[in-house]
């Protein structure tokens, strides 16, 4: 995140990890185009501090819209917005990040305390790759433009007044 010039795209099923959203926000606040794709239904439901995470990053888009109406960065979740349209899939369960078109970060682990444990905490088991090939980067950001349209009927598109849903059934998660 730290080393991105211009552009961050972001698909992520947990993002609750304090410290990498705080990056993030940064970045969004510097002024540089941050596009994420989250799940909007994780497994158990979206945590407090999910919640929080999801809404500082909202706020920050809101913000840099404010400065710049132009501006390219969104927010968006992959939720079942209708209940009589079936997701495309249960989970968005992806976590991979594409930095300026150039470089992507592929990973095992959910941006949380266990999935990047701080050091000295007790974390899960799990591995990142970062390659810096413009042809694999380019192959994820055809996945994470195909996957995030705002024309989908399974993707909410976060709003500077979008409350960040919080509860669901499982019936909801599961596609007909």
């Amino acid at each position: 995140i730290r080393g991105a010039q211009s552009k961050i795209q972001l698909n992520i099923y947990e993002i609750n990890k304090v410290s990498l959203v705080q990056e993030l926000v940064e970045k969004i606040d510097d002024g540089l185009t941050v596009q994420i794709l989250a799940e909007g239904h994780p497994f158990g439901g979206l945590s407090k501090t999910g919640v929080e995470s999801l809404e500082n990053i909202r706020d920050a888009i809101a913000r840099q819209r404010r400065r710049n109406p132009s501006a390219q960065s969104w927010l968006r979740l992959m939720y079942k917005t209708d209940p009589n349209t079936p997701r495309r899939y249960p989970y968005d369960h992806a976590k991979y990040m594409i930095i300026d078109s150039t470089r992507a970060w592929v990973s095992s682990d959910n941006w949380s305390q266990t999935g990047h444990a701080d050091p000295g905490k007790v974390g899960n088991r799990g591995w990142d790759v970062v390659v810096d090939q413009k042809a694999l980067a380019t192959e994820l950001n055809r996945i994470f433009l195909g996957d995030s349209k705002a024309s989908l009927s399974d993707i909410l598109e976060v709003g500077a007044r979008t409350e960040i849903p919080t509860s669901y059934s499982a019936e909801e998660q599961t596609p007909q």
